[in-house]
């Protein structure tokens, strides 16, 4: 199914307008605006319409065709497009912990690491919202959708927390990104979790959202959506647990 006629790209491509003149003005909360303005009008756009799938589900185009009409799974390119983001976010992540330890072997001061209560509440919270999508999502799978609903709206509390959490400990830095190279990669470290923890918020919650009785038709298009939220909530919470241990416990080790 194509996209019909919208202003949806008009909308985006404003948002994208908005989030290059932040990083041409140095705005650093132009950016994130823009760019989250942008990603939503994608969305709304390309999101498909429940009554179109129903009306191709219910024709028996599949049985005339011989060929499915929803996949899940690893048959689905759409979760292979997922890998592929994942995959991404682990390049990003693994350049990250590079430059890290680069700048750590040749700056003459590195400072101590910040206080550990605070990265140590929110990189669990980070971890237990991708515990939970993954257990809602084996719920689902087993036929308990209440259990699966109540995994997912765990999953977007502990997540919501970790930002929460996250945010009040960035406020506590007695240090910015501009100050030394300490600095810079802590801030994009943080940042570029954060990022990922709003998408895995995001695709917790409307998983969470479509949790509801639903028709027989509905079910491998809610199956696929629960696989991938399942798949980037437990990402996301890998690459926190990672962030942590690398930016907290590294220094305790190698010191």
């Amino acid at each position: 199914m194509l996209a019909g006629p919208s202003y949806g790209p008009l909308l985006a491509a404003l948002g994208l307008l908005v989030a290059f003149i932040g990083v041409l003005v140095k705005s650093f909360l132009l950016i994130p605006l823009g760019l989250i303005f942008a990603v939503g009008c994608f969305a709304y756009w390309l999101y498909p319409s429940s009554g179109y799938i129903r009306r191709v589900v219910e024709s028996g185009l599949d049985v005339r065709s011989g060929l499915p009409l929803q996949l899940t799974g690893a048959r689905s390119t759409t979760w292979w497009g997922m890998l592929g983001l994942v995959t991404i976010g682990a390049t990003a992540f693994g350049a990250f912990f590079y430059a890290y330890f680069y700048l750590q072997l040749f700056s003459e001061n590195w400072p101590s690491p910040p206080p550990f209560q605070l990265p140590a509440l929110a990189a669990l919270m980070l971890a237990t919202g991708g515990a939970a999508g993954w257990f809602g999502k084996r719920a689902f799978l087993a036929g308990n959708r209440a259990r699966a609903r109540t995994a997912m709206g765990a999953g977007v509390v502990a997540v919501l927390v970790y930002l929460g959490v996250e945010s009040a400990r960035l406020a506590q830095l007695d240090f910015g990104f501009r100050e030394h190279a300490y600095g810079s990669i802590v801030w994009a470290l943080a940042w570029a979790t954060m990022v990922f923890a709003g998408g895995s918020a995001a695709l917790l919650g409307c998983a969470w959202a479509r949790l509801r009785p639903a028709e027989s038709w509905e079910t491998p298009a809610l199956t696929l959506q629960l696989q991938l939220a399942a798949m980037f909530a437990v990402f996301t919470g890998a690459a926190g647990l990672a962030v942590f241990a690398v930016v907290q416990l590294s220094p305790l080790l190698f010191s």
